[in-house]
């Protein structure tokens, strides 16, 4: 499932080349949703709707008409490390990103950068 939703807007300058400010990608199938309360940030209702968001359904999203020809990564606490010292269970989310700019980069998924 994408984010994208309804129908698709008008594109207006298809020639204009447009870097989205930032996407986030996440896999978070809802029984590691925690219970109880929820971090303050607002992004758990988006988790429980499309509990996972990769590279593939972002260049769904991505290639809805628009010419976007890059879009950069803003870190949103998924796919740290499972264990080791606590301040460097993040480092998990920058690994898995780098795997994921590498797959973009090899042009496979399409001529978009993310």
């Amino acid at each position: 499932m994408t984010l994208a939703a309804g129908p698709r807007e008008a594109i207006l300058e298809p020639g204009f080349r447009i870097v989205d400010p930032h996407h986030h990608l996440w896999d978070r199938p809802a029984r590691l949703l925690p219970e109880g309360p929820r971090r303050p940030h607002g992004f758990n209702h988006l988790l429980e709707r499309v509990p996972r968001y990769l590279l593939d359904e972002l260049r769904a999203d991505m290639d809805r008409g628009h010419n976007i020809v890059a879009t950069v990564y803003m870190e949103c606490g998924a796919f740290y490390r499972a264990d080791g010292p606590a301040e460097m269970r993040s480092v998990g989310e920058v690994e898995f990103v780098n795997g994921v700019a590498a797959m973009s980069a090899s042009a496979t998924y399409g001529p978009a950068r993310a």
